[in-house]
């Protein structure tokens, strides 16, 4: 299966964010580009989704870099919890 990857210069592109936002979110761990083998990032689009969510959370809760990375992974843990709980339900419903 081929995975989309966006460059640094395409998510600048994509997002309108500045470069300074994005390297912070790598530092701070939000995001967790792949490395080619030239040594530049790339970004899946996973990665874009959590940079969106992390730039809507920063605008309108004004959180700290520690802060936003913690509602970022939690609000990924919760999506996929929930997932889980989904997927749980669907296969339980086979023996009721």
């Amino acid at each position: 299966m081929i995975k989309f990857t966006y460059s640094l210069t395409q998510l600048y592109q994509t997002t309108h964010l500045s470069s300074g936002f994005i390297e912070k979110c790598v530092e701070y761990g939000i995001l967790d580009p792949l490395v080619s083998q030239s040594g530049d990032w790339l970004f899946e689009v996973d990665q874009l989704i959590r940079l969106k969510k992390a730039a809507r959370l920063r605008d309108d809760l004004d959180l700290n870099w520690n802060g936003l990375a913690l509602a970022i992974d939690l609000i990924d843990e919760v999506e996929q919890l929930r997932n889980e709980n989904r997927i749980i339900k669907s296969r339980l419903k086979r023996f009721l």
